[in-house]
């Protein structure tokens, strides 16, 4: 049964929230027309959108409906990769933060311009870790903190990355639910109170190195 609806005389407001919490694919239908780009982004962000309309919504000017569209987790590789070449930044970092999006594509985006692209290109389980080697060496404080923070990361890669000249980069490693003891152990005797706190907080840290770390905090 089709669904009909007159949604003129309804708030911008009042379809959002119908855009948001409904499950009807006619009614999102009508919305993804809504000349109000809000509506339209809540439209693409619903995942019982028709994929027609969701298709549609991949064309729309405004960046904040495109962003909502390569944010969907049931979105094929072939409209993704149409985003990775958009214009706007907002755009392709939705795409490398997209877990659908397969690993030897994400090493294709992963020269873009904006720092934000290639973090969120650092950010992803599925860049290969060739390519995040590459990245922890980037002249942006943020990708190289995005590296340190992956599950994935060499532990060469930590290792150097530990002894970044950027506070955040180390405190990032040691945030690491993945890096090593080795590395943990050289964080320990890092310059920095809260790299050292940081790092007695790492399930990976032995408990001698965690007594050593409270007893020089406690005396800092």
């Amino acid at each position: 049964m089709k669904i009909t609806i007159d949604l003129d005389e309804y708030s911008v407001a009042a379809k959002v929230y119908i855009a948001i919490d409904t499950k009807y694919p006619d009614i999102l239908s009508i919305l993804s027309k809504d000349e109000d780009k809000t509506v339209r982004g809540a439209v693409a962000s619903n995942r019982f959108t028709a994929k027609d309309d969701v298709r549609i919504l991949a064309c729309d000017n405004e960046v904040s409906v495109r962003t909502r569209v390569a944010k969907r987790d049931d979105i094929g590789v072939e409209l993704l990769e149409r985003f990775s070449r958009d214009p706007n930044a907002l755009v392709r970092e939705a795409v490398a933060l997209n877990p659908n999006y397969p690993g030897l594509l994400l090493e294709e985006m992963s020269d873009d311009d904006d720092p934000r692209v290639r973090g969120a290109i650092a950010n992803n389980p599925n860049t290969p870790t060739r390519k995040l080697s590459i990245l922890a060496k980037d002249k942006s404080r943020f990708v190289r903190e995005c590296v340190a923070l992956n599950p994935n990361t060499l532990t060469q890669d930590l290792m150097d990355l530990s002894t970044d000249y950027e506070w955040i980069v180390r405190a990032a490693v040691a945030k690491n639910q993945n890096t090593p003891e080795r590395v943990l152990l050289k964080l320990a005797k890092d310059k920095d109170c809260e790299i050292k706190r940081l790092t007695a907080m790492n399930p990976n840290t032995d408990e001698e190195t965690v007594a050593l770390i409270q007893s020089e905090l406690a005396r800092a």
